[in-house]
């Protein structure tokens, strides 16, 4: 199994991007002060092009990760309180319902003013 921090971690250690390609066979960076914009020669077939691609896919897709794992967290605390049974989720059908109706007059309200209801 990966380690999402570690990889995120090389990702910030490694020369930036973008990273491209010198028509050969060579992968470059325009961000190089060395005096050599080389990163990587490759000699199999579309290896430059993973290399250099990876470069920012590698750093969006732990990004996206990141954010998709925290909104999971968020979706499975609510469904917990949902479970529960209490306050807004009560399972007593009478405060269920003042508690529907509440809440849609906060949306109406919401949009009324010309907001978004959250």
């Amino acid at each position: 199994m990966r380690d999402i921090a570690k990889d995120k971690e090389l990702c910030e250690k490694a020369t930036p991007g973008p990273w491209g390609l010198d028509g050969i066979d060579r992968v470059i960076s325009p961000t190089l002060e060395s005096g050599s914009d080389a990163i990587a020669d490759c000699y199999y077939l579309n290896d430059d092009d993973f290399i250099a691609e990876s470069r920012e896919a590698l750093p969006h897709y732990i990004d996206r990760t990141e954010k998709a794992e925290a909104r999971v967290r968020e979706l499975e605390e609510a469904l917990r309180e949902i479970a529960k049974g209490e306050g807004p989720f009560s399972r007593d059908h009478l405060k269920h319902a003042a508690n529907c109706i509440e809440s849609m007059k906060n949306i109406a309200i919401t949009a009324l003013a010309g907001g978004m209801a959250p």
